[in-house]
């Protein structure tokens, strides 16, 4: 039934639609702008790190790094650590402290995550009963962050480490040859 219509319907354009649902086009192509693709992981790199890294004050490199090239200025990168770590000494109180640096080739050097003090990541109060053994602690550490490094160049991110109050044996970043890991992952925007 045409109800009453009759002669030729106008050409109807499409161009100022906003909306249209994916799942009632039956042929053709959409235009790549019109869905999001903000969220997704572009790409993952992962690092398995089994060789020691050990400092006994200032802040310095562990060996705990990886390198990603994000596919956009606007992409993130959410960064996950974790590092098999050992305390030791033979005096009191001991601690450590802990960092993310990031270097973008060509460019910029920075420290983007870091312990104010160098016992806020652990702390241990092991003088027990005034013994001088050496003592020491183990433990896995993690850490993630989320950084937006606003680049396209090769960025490598570094687990710093920074021993507090430690006169010999130190902090270790993958003790004893055990495993830690660096895991990157491009979050598009």
């Amino acid at each position: 039934a045409t109800y009453g219509l009759t002669g030729t319907l106008p050409a109807v354009s499409g161009a100022n639609l906003t909306t249209l649902n994916a799942s009632n086009v039956s042929s053709g192509t959409l235009n790549a702008s019109r869905y999001v693709d903000s969220g997704k992981i572009g790409q993952v790199v992962n690092a398995v790190i089994t060789n020691d890294a050990t400092t006994t004050g200032t802040q310095a490199d562990s060996n705990v790094t990886a390198s990603i090239t994000p596919s956009a200025s606007s992409s993130k990168v959410l960064i996950l650590i974790s590092d098999s770590v050992k305390l030791e000494d033979d005096t009191g109180d001991m601690g450590a402290g802990f960092g993310i640096k990031r270097a973008i080739s060509g460019g910029a050097t920075s420290t983007i995550l870091d312990d104010v003090q160098p016992y806020q990541g652990l702390y241990f109060s092991t003088n027990w009963n005034g013994s001088t053994n050496s003592r020491n602690f183990r433990t896995r550490y993690n850490i993630t962050y989320l950084d937006s490094p606003s680049t396209t160049s090769a960025t490598t991110y570094t687990l710093m480490i920074e021993a507090y109050n430690i006169n010999s044996g130190g902090i270790t970043s993958s003790h004893d040859n055990n495993w830690s890991t660096i895991t990157l992952l491009e979050v598009l925007a």
